[in-house]
């Protein structure tokens, strides 16, 4: 395998040659052999969105994932949704959580399924990255609220809390088919959009929001996460974008909450002012999340 050396400060790190091992299309094919329950997650919107539609139509659409059937009959006994006892089946369980929870608990399931291997590329474990995913989505639903310039449904907010880190994803399992990890190379330092952008051409956003695409996924989830690491840098991008930014960077605040005291935010203000936000406003959005983080974390 045709290889290349670059020092970087931690010492020297081998890697496949960027350029001619890891071109975005070809990153693109390892959606074949990835989870389908994210592009469950669209369908079942629009059954949800559907008066006509019944629990009967949710089982059929949902039973042909066994995993992510296993995860959604799992959370439904979970003490967060009353439950009791085991539901039978599919049908009964989403009877016990209703359509309006429906969908938050499905889009859970889901990432926790899809994130169920560590990313030694970017020294995470699978808990860890669904942690991060989990606190992400429960302070953009919050923003969402929050912002008169958001117009998504809180749903959306919700889903793309949870999926926008999919391109680590991608990156990391093409890292391990080439080679990483194995003899002859050296433990990589923790990859970052930057060195991601500068090794291969392209961030795990950019792959994230290509598969996304590629699963027919919304023009503005699609722009919100491949927009949302830089995105004063971009000339344009979506409020969501804004948001999933600011909530990347208040995460650690609701996952350490146990041990955080001070709950405001002194970063960039433009972020604010981009989603019509007073800074007064951020102990009470991460607050909130905590709250409800602390719910859902438990039926990870």
């Amino acid at each position: 395998m045709y290889t290349y050396t670059t020092q970087l400060a931690s010492g020297q790190l081998i890697v496949p040659h960027p350029r001619q091992q890891m071109k975005l299309a070809e990153v693109l094919k390892e959606a074949d052999s990835l989870t389908a329950s994210p592009r469950i997650l669209i369908r079942l919107k629009e059954v949800l969105s559907d008066a006509n539609s019944s629990p009967s139509d949710i089982v059929a659409l949902l039973k042909v994932d066994s995993n992510l059937t296993g995860r959604v009959l799992a959370q439904s006994n979970s003490a967060y949704y009353s439950g009791s006892t085991s539901p039978r089946s599919l049908g009964e369980a989403i009877n016990r959580l209703g359509f309006r929870q429906i969908y938050s608990v499905v889009a859970q399931a889901a990432a926790a399924d899809f994130m169920a291997k560590n990313l030694s590329a970017y020294n995470l474990t699978a808990d860890q990255m669904f942690e991060e995913a989990l606190a992400t989505a429960t302070l953009m639903t919050q923003f969402g609220r929050r912002s008169s310039l958001i117009k998504e449904d809180e749903d959306m907010l919700y889903l793309i809390g949870l999926l926008h880190g999919i391109g680590k994803v991608i990156i990391n399992n093409c890292l391990l088919r080439q080679g990483f990890g194995k003899s002859g190379y050296e433990k990589m330092p923790q990859l970052t959009p930057a060195r991601e952008k500068s090794l291969y051409g392209f961030t795990y956003a950019d792959a994230g929001s290509a598969l996304l695409s590629n699963w027919q996924f919304s023009k503005d989830i699609v722009d919100a996460v491949r927009l949302h690491v830089e995105p004063f840098e971009k000339g344009y991008a979506p409020p969501m974008a804004f948001a999933l930014c600011l909530s990347i960077r208040l995460k650690e605040k609701v996952m350490d909450s146990v041990n955080q005291v001070d709950f405001s935010w002194q970063g960039d203000p433009r972020l604010l002012s981009e989603l019509n936000i007073q800074g007064g406003e951020i102990p009470d959005c991460v607050l909130e999340a905590i709250s409800v983080y602390k719910k859902l974390s438990k039926l990870g």
